[in-house]
């Protein structure tokens, strides 16, 4: 089954000079496919327009992340100092610069309770982390050995000291 083409629309060459008769007087030329005239070929540049600018859009977002995620950060911190040096405001009768300095102060402290708190709880778990592996490595072994697999206790200990070696560089990078 063939599609039948769809008209092409067209435009009428005027003549070079009108005191030169030319052989072509009633010769219309078509759009090219190259041609911008043609509604079809705007139409489809648009869309590939759009593509394209959408592509470097994503592009440019995934290579601006983190700067991005900073300058948002760096405002919703400063947000919060103000916010909280206006709701000082209510209550002490004092100059901006010391209720700023107030806010500061208490974020600084909250966030070495938040860090001392959370860094002796995770420096435990990694610790714990180590002798966890350990157990399931055995019990993988043990597991293997029931279903008849041959591994010895040397490809164990291979294994796990590559594991452990690992666990153990998270371990000390967490603690420091």
């Amino acid at each position: 089954m063939t599609v039948p083409a769809k008209p092409r629309k067209t435009r009428a060459v005027a003549p070079a000079a009108p005191s030169a008769p030319t052989k072509n007087e009633g010769f219309v030329e078509e759009f090219g496919p190259t041609d911008f005239f043609d509604p079809v070929i705007r139409i489809e540049l648009k869309r590939a327009a759009v593509w394209i600018g959408l592509i470097v859009l994503i592009g440019l977002i995934a290579l601006l992340a983190q700067p991005i995620l900073l300058i948002i950060g760096g405002l919703v911190f400063a947000a919060m100092l103000d916010g909280g040096a206006r709701l000082l405001g209510r209550v002490l009768p004092i100059p901006r610069g010391f209720r700023l300095a107030i806010v500061m102060i208490a974020a600084i402290a909250f966030l070495y309770w938040t860090a001392a708190l959370t860094g002796t709880q995770l420096a435990q778990q990694a610790a714990a982390l180590q002798g966890i592996i350990e157990n399931q490595l055995f019990w993988v072994e043990r597991k293997a050995q029931e279903m008849g697999f041959a591994i010895s206790a040397a490809d164990v200990k291979g294994i796990s000291s590559q594991i452990l070696g690992t666990v153990g560089r998270v371990t000390a990078a967490v603690s420091s």
